[in-house]
């Protein structure tokens, strides 16, 4: 079991290829709680290197905050000053005003507003705005929805009847609302993809651990969406969207317990799997990305017992 009180520091594995890793140092300036909530990569400096960006909580110095790796282009980082923030339940990164830098939006506990922090491109966050969405939502997701170069925000929620909600970029205005969308289970998970080749987004949610499911909302173009049908069936607490086959339609990756691959038609249905993949037990999180150097999405499950497990895609 892990100590609730302890902390770890932030450690990079680098990839050599042929889904091998290496030890790359670790930074304990960083050391937070052991399942930090959020962990976001991108380049929020603009110096063409990968940065990290975590938002979690330092019990060294007992404060909540964001935490900046500014990454060097050769695998190391160099730890910058935290800022402080009230601890966020929820959070993603994205080009939120058009401007091409990088900005954060934040769901804050206790707090019922999406908090977005405009970038200015050297790392920092200097301004911000809020928007009320409501209570028990958090950020899931931040992408371009309606196609006017700016990122909007999909948030998940259990509050009476589990939704997602929708709001849409105005600049460096307050988010404008554009909907909110009854699930049959609360979403764990959200992700965007073009499930029809239509060039719309169109939305997925991961509906828990007790056979709700994944439910499917299909994108209009203008960042509202058609109601959810008849969820797919299974066992879903995180779903990864991607090429897997590379048939150049998107699949479908869901986790719980195991992995499945629910392929892609390319008119917004998914063939239910047939075969499930081990992952480790007391799995937590997924993510997806080419690992070996063969063109092919692969997929890292993290679980609660700090392994990580990886899963390599065999393209069949």
């Amino acid at each position: 079991m892990t100590d609730e009180n302890a902390t770890f520091p932030v450690a990079i594995l680098l990839n050599k290829g042929k889904a091998l890793f290496a030890y790359a140092g670790s930074y304990p300036s960083l050391s937070i709680e052991a399942d930090p909530p959020h962990t976001l990569s991108g380049d929020f400096n603009l110096d063409g290197a990968l940065d990290l960006l975590f938002t979690g909580s330092d019990r060294i110095n007992q404060l909540h905050g964001l935490y900046f790796l500014a990454g060097k282009g050769n695998g190391t980082f160099v730890a910058k000053p935290s800022s402080a923030l009230p601890y966020a339940v929820g959070s993603a990164s994205a080009d939120i005003d058009g401007d091409g830098k990088l900005d954060l939006a934040l769901s804050l506990a206790n707090d019922p507003a999406v908090r977005v922090l405009f970038g200015n491109g050297d790392g920092s966050f200097p301004t911000s705005i809020s928007t009320f969405a409501g209570k028990d939502l958090w950020v899931s997701v931040a992408r371009d929805l309606n196609g006017d170069g700016k990122a909007d925000v999909v948030m998940g929620g259990t509050f009476g009847q589990p939704t997602l909600q929708i709001l849409l970029s105005t600049g460096r205005s307050p988010m404008k609302p554009a909907g909110a969308y009854a699930l049959p289970g609360a979403p764990l998970s959200i992700t965007t993809l073009d499930a029809e080749g239509d060039g719309k987004q169109d939305l997925v949610a991961a509906l828990g651990f007790f056979d709700q499911g994944v439910s499917f909302l299909r994108g209009k173009g203008d960042g509202t969406f058609f109601a959810a049908g008849a969820a797919l069936p299974g066992c879903a607490s995180t779903v990864v969207a991607g090429d897997f086959t590379g048939d150049g339609k998107p699949d479908l990756a869901v986790l719980c317990g195991h992995v499945n691959l629910l392929v892609g038609k390319g008119n917004g249905t998914f063939e239910l799997p047939s075969v499930g993949y081990a992952a480790g037990l007391r799995v937590s999180r997924m993510t997806g990305a080419e690992y070996n150097g063969d063109g092919k999405l692969d997929l890292v499950v993290d679980n609660e017992d700090a392994v990580v497990t990886l899963l390599l895609n065999n393209g069949k």
